[in-house]
């Protein structure tokens, strides 16, 4: 099933529409004055650092298929940059969120029985939009959209004996799609201290990708009313791929590694 990307002024509206969506819940939320505490607004702000490990498969065009694998040992011969940012306004009812990443890696791949070898040079920004609502103390259901954004640069060298030897190929690609999800989110106080999180969600369903599926467990612990840090891990697995012949483009690629996150609460 061909998909097609989405223009750049529907990726600007997306993300406009993001930020005007969370700017205006909070303003809304911090004019809000009841004594209801059920309705009380409560932000977070958690900028995170993500080691970020890749597998998958990709390809570009008529180039063959390249398998690629980033180990955790590598990884920082490997990132040349990296960001998230994570935000969420929530009262005991309702919550909205927006998690921002951003990550360029570079690493080699392999083809089948080794007879290609390439680079892949991979920029990629995920950015979502999620909102929740709480069934119990401790449950909470959503629906969001995940928007991926991706820059690849794929190059291989074939060693082909019906070519007179081998030869090279590069191509350039860039790719945005969204992916509506399916969210289940798991909070539990262990104490007046710590905290463990799990959250679970999939998506795709042929929309955007054919299907995307996240696990990201954490637990924190609690310094004061203001600030927490916590330790977890995500593993995010996309399936994407579009288009046929020289437009044809895989993107079946695997991100998990462990988390470190700082929690501002206001």
């Amino acid at each position: 099933m061909k998909v097609r990307s989405v223009s750049r002024k529907k990726i600007l509206a997306f993300g406009f529409g993001m930020v005007l969506l969370f700017s205006l819940i909070c303003r809304t939320a911090i004019a809000q004055k009841s004594d209801s505490a059920s309705n009380q607004w409560h932000f977070l702000a958690e900028p995170y650092l993500e080691l970020v490990n890749m597998k998958g498969s990709t390809d570009i065009g008529n180039l063959p298929e390249l398998h690629v694998f980033v180990p955790f040992s590598d990884l920082f011969s490997h990132l040349k940059i990296a960001g998230m940012l994570y935000l969420e306004a929530h009262n005991n009812r309702f919550a909205i969120a927006t998690d921002i990443f951003f990550s360029h890696l570079q690493e080699k791949g392999t083809g089948p029985k080794g007879l290609v070898n390439g680079q892949v040079d991979m920029k990629l920004l995920l950015w979502e939009l999620d909102g929740y609502y709480r069934i119990n103390p401790w449950l909470e259901f959503g629906l969001g959209a995940r928007l991926n954004s991706l820059q690849m640069d794929l190059s291989a060298t074939v060693d082909s004996l019906f070519n007179g030897g081998p030869y090279s190929k590069s191509l350039s690609f860039t790719k945005t799609w969204v992916d509506p999800v399916i969210i289940t989110r798991m909070k539990k106080e262990l104490n007046d201290k710590w905290i463990f999180t799990l959250r679970a969600d999939i998506g795709g369903f042929g929309i955007g990708s054919q299907l995307t599926w996240q696990v990201e467990p954490d637990i924190y612990y609690k310094f004061s009313k203001l600030f927490q840090l916590g330790l977890g891990y995500r593993y995010l697995s996309t399936d994407y791929s579009s288009g046929s012949g020289s437009d044809y483009f895989l993107y079946d690629i695997t991100l998990y590694g462990p988390e470190i996150r700082l929690g501002f609460h206001f």
